[in-house]
């Protein structure tokens, strides 16, 4: 038999993850032990002395190669970056918005709260869509 999990809710506000997650929907994740690429997690930060909850996509896992451009002109050049074991690359959905590892770096296993399993009606219940 195995272990349940524990889940929780999280409030979105903010279009960053739009169109997948919508600005004032209540979304259940749940505590997980393996972080996967293209899994949306919540995790911890801090920003400016003042604790954040966020939620992103994973895009680089532990092993991934990053490519890192510098330059303004021709020629830039690029850096290869491996993601460390126990640190993720995260995303916004909407790439308008670089609220995320493209300006803040990686974040560590030990920040992140758990994965995004399904939206919450107004109700507190899963949607069956």
């Amino acid at each position: 038999m195995g272990l349940l999990a524990a889940c929780f809710t999280v409030h979105v506000l903010g279009a960053s993850m739009a169109p997948t997650l919508q600005h004032g929907a209540f979304y259940e994740y749940c505590d997980v032990d393996t972080v996967k690429r293209n899994d949306i997690v919540v995790f911890n930060r801090t920003s400016n002395g003042r604790p954040e909850v966020l939620v992103k996509r994973v895009t680089g896992v532990p092993g991934d190669s990053l490519g890192v451009t510098f330059g303004l002109g021709v020629p830039k050049w690029e850096i290869a970056k491996v993601i460390p074991l126990g640190y993720y690359h995260v995303q916004s959905d909407n790439l308008s918005s670089r609220w995320d590892s493209r300006r803040w770096g990686l974040i560590s296993k030990e920040q992140i709260r758990g994965t995004v399993f399904g939206k919450l009606n107004k109700q507190g219940k899963a949607y069956s869509d």
